[in-house]
């Protein structure tokens, strides 16, 4: 029940009403026996500086930042994380008495999504289709895992060259390179590659019958599939992937487990979520029934 104690936490972006983060984090506070309340809010961009005052004065804990904020907010930190700073773009902020740290963890819920998979990327050759927001969060992490390659293939060959270059210069990562997305090229890394991920929003509810992937691209069974879109949970792409028998995985554990370290963040403590895991998954999906909601 919520009182005069309740710690207040939120997510802002534009738009919001469909988020699913409302659902999730109340679900795990609620699981955790924790006094808050979690609300969403929509903020359009001329609108932050009056928002940022407006979470201090009422005392709010901490706020996800989902689009187009990620970057906006930046001014309003005091100080960044490695991560968000390396990233340049923020998710999460921890309110504590005059300081605003800006955090993305984004990373840490990709790595965390991959289970056991992650102890085996060391020196292995990865494939990122796209080059915005969400494949830098996944090149960083992959860059510490210590992977042996990483391969981006975009649409725009100087998006995927320059952040290529990006990791080069922040993590003196040399082992990153950038390409068109051509048949071709494309194929021949596949037939070597550990693991594509997809990070653009291509094949994403309502656009469900689209592929980032050309038809005439065989996927190796070798090869394992993340596509980070979880609307809907198989997409074109892990559809076919499996036809080929390539093993798959969607974007609704990192989701979770980016808001589970957003929490830990906000609260001082880890949270050991494999006891309502299961009942967390059953029920996002549940709510993944109504078609608009959106990708955090």
């Amino acid at each position: 029940m919520i009182d005069n104690r309740t710690g207040l936490l939120g997510v802002i972006g534009d738009p919001i009403e469909h988020s699913l983060s409302p659902a999730l984090h109340n679900f795990v506070l609620e699981k955790l026996n924790l006094n808050y309340c979690y609300h969403s809010f929509h903020v359009a961009r001329d609108r932050l500086r009056d928002y940022f005052q407006g979470f201090h004065i009422l005392d709010f804990r901490g706020i996800n930042v989902t689009i187009p904020h990620k970057e906006s907010v930046i001014p309003f930190m005091t100080q960044l994380s490695p991560e968000a700073r390396i990233l340049e773009a923020v998710n999460t902020i921890h309110f504590e008495l005059n300081v605003i740290t800006g955090y993305n963890t984004d990373s840490a819920g990709f790595l965390k999504s991959l289970g056991e998979i992650r102890n085996q990327l060391k020196n292995n050759q990865i494939i990122v289709l796209g080059a915005g927001g969400s494949a830098r969060a996944i090149i960083y992490a992959l860059i510490t895992q210590q992977v042996g390659e990483i391969r981006i293939f975009n649409r725009t060959p100087a998006k995927a060259e320059n952040l290529a270059l990006c990791f080069r210069d922040k993590m003196a990562y040399r082992n990153i390179f950038g390409h068109p997305m051509k048949k071709d090229q494309l194929s021949a890394v596949m037939a070597d590659a550990f693991l594509m991920i997809n990070t653009t929003s291509v094949g994403m509810h309502p656009n469900v019958t689209a592929s980032p992937l050309d038809p005439a691209i065989e996927i190796p069974a070798s090869i394992g599939v993340y596509d980070l879109i979880y609307n809907p949970m198989k997409t074109q792409l892990l559809q076919r992937a499996q036809a080929y028998g390539a093993w798959t995985l969607n974007g609704l554990d990192m989701l979770i487990f980016q808001g589970i370290a957003a929490l830990e963040i906000w609260l001082n403590r880890s949270i050991d979520a494999q006891p309502f895991l299961p009942e967390l998954r059953r029920h996002l999906i549940a709510l993944l029934g109504d078609a608009s909601v959106q990708k955090d």
